[in-house]
């Protein structure tokens, strides 16, 4: 099954912001600008923009209710994620009152969310022109609490918080297990970690690096880790391709494909790429802050205007009962 269940890392899992010690005591570094890109490659395939979308929300109607914020967070995500805000804001935000409704709806998928729109009527929430993108859904309740508070540092703040417990840190913590040493490696790992259930991934991607180094399953140099991130797209690639639900994601994996098939190991800037037939460009001109806590995270402008597309990622991530 390639869903992925949403809190399969512990959320107190202590992993440095860019450093994480490896075998032997190895110290595998991104630098923060590095960290930047690994993180503005999976928003370009989130939101199609590398602005991090901390008010986005939306029904991609994946089946998983309501999906929100800078990459996706959905089901008790939202819960923990508005819990952390409202305790940093003293209940001072309108997004406390929904706290009760987001508790009733537990663990599991978002079946019914209407608790969290009672302006509504039935018809309404059904609409096609509720759940899209910028449409009713951002604008009442729930989703205008949601957007409104997106343009809070505060807000931005518990968002990067918590991708940096759940997913960044973990993301880093396998490319050291890995063996993986260059930034592209960490940029691989991570999507796939926000995107999908990795377990058979990285089983066989292991596996086929393995048959082919006699038992040897990390890579001794720069050539070994292309040859492990090839094995490890086409891998991936099988996977998505194989479900309805992944197929239409494949382009993740091409553009991942394009940047190592150019070589550049380190993300160096400007970073271009084609995804899904449109040209991105990362550039460094990114802007950063500290947080109340001392840990750097980087503070974007106002959430730009939604994006034009948007590719169902997170379905990939919906729990299932």
């Amino acid at each position: 099954m390639l869903l992925r269940s949403i809190f399969r890392y512990s959320s107190g899992l202590a992993v440095g912001a860019f450093l994480v010690l490896g075998q032997n005591g190895f110290a595998a570094q991104l630098t923060s600008r590095q960290k930047l890109t690994v993180q503005q490659i999976t928003s370009i395939f989130e939101n199609g923009t590398t602005e991090f979308q901390y008010g986005y929300i939306e029904d991609i109607k994946d089946g998983a209710g309501v999906t929100c914020g800078r990459i996706g967070f959905t089901s008790e995500e939202i819960q923990l994620i508005v819990n952390r805000y409202s305790d940093v804001k003293n209940g001072d935000t309108p997004l406390a009152s929904y706290l009760p409704c987001l508790r009733r709806m537990g663990t599991g998928i978002m079946k019914d969310y209407s608790c969290l729109f009672p302006s509504l009527k039935p018809e309404q929430l059904a609409s096609d022109d509720f759940k899209k993108e910028g449409g009713l859904i951002a604008q009442v309740d729930f989703g205008k609490a949601w957007t409104d508070a997106g343009r809070d540092p505060l807000m931005r703040q518990v968002q990067d918080q918590y991708e940096e417990e759940a997913y960044y840190g973990p993301a880093i913590k396998t490319w050291v297990e890995f063996g993986l040493t260059t930034p592209l490696g960490a940029a691989c790992i991570y999507d796939a970690i926000i995107q999908m259930d990795t377990d058979k991934l990285f089983r066989v991607t292991r596996n086929n690096f393995s048959a082919v180094h006699e038992g040897r399953d990390k890579p001794a140099d720069i050539a070994e880790e292309a040859q492990w991130l090839r094995f490890y797209l086409a891998e991936r690639n099988a996977e998505l391709f194989a479900t309805p639900i992944g197929a239409p994601t494949i382009g993740r994996v091409d553009s991942l494909r394009q940047i190592l098939d150019s070589g550049n190991f380190k993300l160096r800037l400007p970073l271009k790429f084609t995804y899904e037939n449109y040209d991105f460009s990362i550039e460094d001109k990114s802007r950063f802050m500290l947080s109340l806590d001392g840990a750097p995270f980087m503070f974007s402008p106002d959430p730009l205007p939604p994006a034009h597309w948007r590719h169902p990622s997170s379905l990939l991530r919906a729990r299932t009962n």
